[in-house]
Order: C-alpha cells, then structure tokens, then sequence
C-alpha cells in the first residue's frame, strides 16, 4: 500500500515538474508575447499583407507625396493640401456655387437658409468644432426613406468632419440646411436668395443654380438592397475581367413609371434583341431585380434618370464595365468628370430616346479595344479616384470652407438667464432655441421638471409624468406680433407647430443634442417620442388650479392609444422600449 502510494506520489510530482518545464519555456519564447501585442517583430517568413500605419510625414515630405489608391483609397484623414494634391477636379460644383453668391454680391443669411418654405425632407444643422449639431427637422422622420437618406447624409458630414480631426485640422464654424428629396423645389421667383445643400440640380434652372450639391446618400449606404458603398465597391471589383471576358449583352433593371419617356424608349428599342438584357421591374412583384455587383458581370450597363438624377450611377462606376448613359438633364457632385469622347472617354453617351443605342452597342462589340480602353478610363477616374470615399470626405470638408466664406457665422450658444433654486443665474445654450423663436416658430418649454421624471415628446404636446408630484407646467411662449406682446403663456395644445424636448436641467448641452455620454443624469432620465391625439389637440383649455390637463397621468394613457418609444440616455445611441422603431435623431423631428 505504502509502495503503491510512494509511486503516485512520485508520478505525481513527474507531471509537476513537465508543466512548470513547459510554462517556463512558453513565456521566455521569443518568438511569442507574453501578452497580445501591436508592435513585435513578425518573423521574416510571416510578413503581414498590409503595412502597419505609418504617419505620413514619416513617409514623404509635402512635395514628395502623391495619391496612391491602394494606399489612399479609403483614407478620409488626408490633409487639405493632400486633399487639392489627390482630387484637383472634383470640386467643380462647389466652385460654381460659390461663384453664384459672390457674383450677387450677397452673404448667405439665416433667412436664407430657412426651411420653411419646404413641406418634408430637410433638415438644419451646425457643424461647430468639428463637431455636427441638428439644429431643426422638417417631418424627415416620419418617413422611413428620409430618415434613411437624412441619417447617412449626417454619418457622412460626421465622418469628413472627423477625417478633419484626424488630419490635424479645424473646420469652419457653419449653419445650412440640407434637402434628402430627390427634388430640392427651391422657390424660382427672380430675387429670392434662398440656399440650401442639396443632391442634385437641374442644368436648365436658373434657380437651382443657388444649391449646394452634396454626395448623396448612397455614397454611405444604401440598404436594404445594397450595402455600404464602400463594401459595393469591394463586391464589385469581384467582377473585375477584361470586357470581353464578361456578358456580352447591355444590362439594365428599374421601374418605368419614375421617368416614363427615357425608360420607356430604352424598354421598346432594346425589346427582343440579342445584345440587351433589359427589363422593367415590378416592385410589388419583383422576380427580376438583380444586385449592382451582379450587373459587373456584363459588359455593357445602362445608366437612365429618375424622377430627377438617379443614384445608381455611382454604382455602376465601380463596374470596370462600359458605362452607356443618355443625355442627362441633371447633375450630381463627380458628372463633370464624364467624358464622351477623346483620349479620356470614361462613358458611351447616347440621345435620349437611345434611338442609337443598338448601333453604339454593336461597334463596341466589333471594337473591344475600345472598349476597353474606356472601361480603363472610367474604372481609373471614378473608383481608383473621385467617387472614394478619401475624395467624399475631401469634398465636404472643401464644401464647408467654401461654404463659409460667402455665408454669416453662426452663433454657436447664447446666453440664458434661469431660475436655478431660488436664484437667477446665467448660463449657456445651444443656439437652436434661439433660431426657432426668431423664425417665429413656437416653443414649447418645462419648467420644474423633476430629473425622475419622464419626459415624452408627443404629438402635438409634451407629456410629463414625475413620481415625486412635483409641478408641472407645459405653456407655449408665443412670438411678439404688431398688434401687441406676446400673449401670456396659455395651457392649451399645439397644433402643427414646433415640439421640442430639451434637456432643461442639462445647460450645457447643444439643444436637443441629449445623447451625450457621460451625462450626469444619463441614468436617471429618459426620453420618449410619440405621436398621441392627445385631448389637448383639440384646443381645449383648461387651469391648472383645476386640472393639471392630463399632463401628469400615467405614460399606460398615452400608450394605450397609441404605440412611443422610450429612449434612454444611459448609452448615447437610446435604447429601444417595446418593438417601436426608435432613434435619438427622433428627439429632433418637428412634429
């Protein structure tokens, strides 16, 4: 027995000593850290594919450095001189613009940039600091498509402005408004000085000739049925193959009633024949769409115009394909860099009845060095170069200085007098209360509001509701008119008028910017937007010494009636309550 124990014993302490053998030689590895690491030494048989970061002034000097897409492409921290360097074409819209304002003599105002005259889709903003403030919305969330275009329009300014960051650079202090419609409407009367950024104009317009052209929304992502740009371009380059390699057929997909005449004359000259692959797509009955990257595999695609421009042409120029597009009536940001012909055609242009598409298409087929040559153009031009995400965000930060230069400077607080425990005090605050009341517009206030409470945008009042019973008062400050002051504040509902939240007992933040992290309250408030036909809809009046007019009943009233979302401050992005589409921008949306 005692033997049987002195060999496990022995066995044991063996084993003992082969671990710690094995720990000691694993950590004095040299090959191996001891922990993950970023900057060892690989071995000389396991280089990386990809070379580590290296700042650029380690690498070149100023006159030194060139633009290398391989190295540059996604690289949205260039400097403004490697910005000009890189992308010395693409700022030709933005010229124009300028040009317009400075040869009327006229500073952009903020009268100017009012979104009044707009029913939906825009929206107003600030960037100051680099940093980006919504200032104002105009019913762009309530439909599922602006809200999209207006949340990649913003994800793309947020990201130009942080490439600025990046490059050791401060953007100026500005205020604009941005149009997501596929039509700006911008009023044409012969004096109006109205501007606003938009993503397209009609050359024919005079009046349009005052926007702004902007990347339009797709350039960040266009879902559902297509991804990223940024990951179309890597799906499309899949395709990548000499053209005669690829489907030796014209290829086009979309819907006919957007722009009848041109879709229609492409429809009934390509009908039956050999080298189209053409149809019409029926959205309640889709069986024939096709994704952009697939439209790579053939050798000819086929750009048309919308209901105005058409966001698909962008994507068709990360095909190394043969673009064909007709004569176009609108303009984006890059279609200057479109050649037609000479050494640099990049496109096949045709009229637009595309009366002479088929034989353009069959010269090129009897003609693939051509071809080719303008695929080459078009691929080197536009996906090596102008549409990359590195000249997006070139563009918008040249948009913003440029901007600034023929418009006011913003105000980016003022200053409030409060009654914080007894005492006035004066304090800052986002300047967007301010615009909305010299715009006349109505502001909807609180006062007393408990950090406990909920407070709950709804359509057209604000609902509050504070566990402790502490006073609540919800009145409506109305503009001066000739006739008088303002009347005194009145307990009565909001009709179509601006509803705002704001963060009243935070002062320091932008107005209605409340998804700051690191909040002091960020735990112990939330937000909530609704749309409620509240009883004060009506324009029912009532005291509050005789009814505090529903103001603080149970959120279950509201609720019940229709379906809000709550929104919480404790992460800067909300978190969602229920199964409502919800998110923070919301918080911003005129109702």
């Amino acid at each position: 027995m005692a033997f049987g124990m002195n060999i496990w014993k022995g066995a044991s302490a063996f084993l003992f000593a082969v671990v710690l053998l094995q720990f000691y030689l694993i950590i004095s590895e040299t090959g191996v850290p001891k922990a993950p690491s970023f900057t060892h030494s690989r071995p000389s048989d396991d280089k990386p594919k990809h070379k580590a970061p290296v700042k650029e002034e380690e690498k070149f000097s100023p006159d030194e450095w060139t633009y290398d897409s391989a190295r540059d492409h996604q690289n949205i921290g260039l400097t403004s001189a490697q910005c000009d360097q890189a992308f010395p074409d693409l700022y030709y819209e933005i010229d124009r613009a300028a040009a317009v304002w400075r040869e009327q003599k006229h500073t952009i105002s903020r009268k100017d940039i009012s979104i009044d005259w707009r029913k939906d889709a825009a929206f107003q903003a600030m960037t100051y600091d680099n940093q980006l403030r919504i200032i104002r919305t105009k019913n762009t969330w309530q439909q599922k498509g602006y809200k999209r275009r207006a949340l990649y329009v913003l994800a793309q300014l947020n990201r130009a402005l942080l490439g600025a960051a990046a490059a050791g650079e401060t953007m100026p202090n500005i205020e604009f408004s941005v149009v997501v419609d596929d039509m700006s409407l911008i009023p044409g009367a012969k004096n109006d000085t109205h501007s606003i950024w938009a993503f397209t104009r009609r050359k024919a317009s005079k009046a349009e000739d005052r926007l702004w052209i902007v990347p339009d929304f797709n350039f960040y992502a266009a879902p559902p049925r297509a991804s990223s740009f940024i990951e179309q371009q890597r799906r499309s380059a899949v395709h990548d193959a000499y053209v005669m390699d690829k489907i030796p057929k014209a290829i086009w997909r979309g819907a006919k009633w957007t722009n009848e005449y041109v879709r229609g004359h492409l429809l009934d000259v390509s009908k039956g024949k050999d080298w189209a692959d053409i149809e019409e797509v029926d959205w309640k009955t889709p069986n024939n769409t096709m994704t952009m990257d697939d439209m790579c595999r053939y050798m000819f695609t086929v750009h048309t115009e919308g209901r105005s421009w058409s966001g698909r042409l962008k994507f068709l120029l990360n095909c190394d394909s043969v673009l064909v597009a007709h004569k176009l009536d609108w303009t984006a940001e890059f279609y200057h860099l479109l050649k037609p012909s000479g050494p640099d055609q990049n496109y096949i242009a045709v009229n637009r009845e595309f009366s002479d598409l088929e034989e353009k298409i069959n010269y090129y087929l009897e003609n693939p060095q051509e071809a080719q040559r303008i695929a080459d153009n078009a691929a080197a031009t536009f996906r090596a170069r102008y549409i990359s995400p590195a000249a997006e965000s070139c563009y918008w930060r040249r948009l913003i200085q440029t901007y600034s230069e023929v418009s006011f400077a913003p105000d980016p607080y003022v200053m409030v007098k409060r009654n914080r425990t007894g005492e006035e005090i004066e304090e800052k605050q986002g300047s967007g209360r301010r615009e909305l009341e010299r715009s006349g517009y109505e502001w909807i206030g609180l006062e007393r509001v408990d950090l406990r409470g909920l407070c709950a945008c709804l359509w057209p009042v604000i609902f509050l509701a504070c566990p402790n019973d502490g006073a609540v008062r919800l009145w409506d400050k109305m503009a001066s008119s000739d006739a008088g002051p303002a009347p005194a504040p009145q307990w009565h509902g909001i009709r179509k008028h601006q509803a705002l939240c704001e963060h009243w007992y935070h002062p320091s933040a932008v107005s209605r910017d409340l998804w700051r992290p690191g909040s002091r309250h960020e735990r112990q408030v939330a937000f909530a937007i609704g749309r409620v036909e509240d009883r004060m809809a009506n324009g029912t009046t009532q005291s509050p010494a005789d009814d505090d007019g529903g103001l603080s009943r149970s959120p279950a009233a509201a609720r019940s009636r229709r379906s809000w979302c709550a929104l919480a401050s404790k992460h800067d992005t909300g978190q969602l309550a229920g199964n409502v589409d919800c998110n923070p921008f919301q918080l911003d949306e005129e109702r």
